[in-house]
């Protein structure tokens, strides 16, 4: 009896923690990728790469649309390196608590301007690219090639994942001065 008792505690337990994992990844799918094709799209790609951004207009720089970057010749992600990156933006604790509580057709921006530095390409059908700012630790999602087009996460807070992001992109661009001085926590 008390054998049957640990058993069905132990399935009730796994059953809970699926049951959170589906409704964690629905949530993320919903509220980061605009849905569960772009967000399969990102979990399935075989092909990654990152591209440095350059804002295309001197001076400053503040704008989310790709169009206003010019790109830098694009890397190839380590298997190892494209897990990192899956697993960080497939984590609940890798964003604000906050997007969590949004109301449908609610987004959770912040006020100041980005400007992007690098941009991950998930080569797939769609295409689903993340562009990210440091300065301001902000990041957009773009779903397919049109650089024009508005980035589709409804929570844009880099802030959560930064520590852990960092040395992966440090990693990528092992030469590039800007990126080697970029601090874990933002000032």
């Amino acid at each position: 009896m008390r054998v049957s008792s640990i058993a069905a505690a132990s399935l009730l337990v796994i059953t809970t923690a699926a049951a959170r994992d589906s409704a964690t990844e629905r949530e993320i799918a919903e509220r980061v990728f605009d849905g569960r094709k772009s967000f399969d799209a990102f979990r399935s790609a075989s092909h990654v790469t990152a591209e440095r951004l350059h804002c295309k207009t001197p001076g400053i720089c503040i704008s989310s649309s790709l169009a206003d970057y010019r790109q830098d010749s694009p890397r190839s992600l380590s298997v190892g390196q494209v897990e990192q990156l899956r697993n960080l933006f497939s984590r609940h604790d890798s964003y604000s608590p906050d997007l969590w509580r949004l109301k449908p057709r609610q987004f959770d921006l912040k006020a100041c301007g980005v400007e992007y530095g690098v941009l991950f390409t998930f080569h797939s059908v769609p295409e689903v690219r993340i562009a990210l700012c440091f300065k301001c630790d902000e990041f957009g999602v773009f779903v397919g090639t049109h650089d024009h087009s508005e980035h589709v996460n409804r929570g844009t807070e880099l802030s959560f994942m930064r520590s852990r992001l960092i040395p992966l992109i440090k990693s990528i661009y092992p030469h590039d001065s800007q990126i080697q001085n970029l601090p874990l926590k933002r000032p």
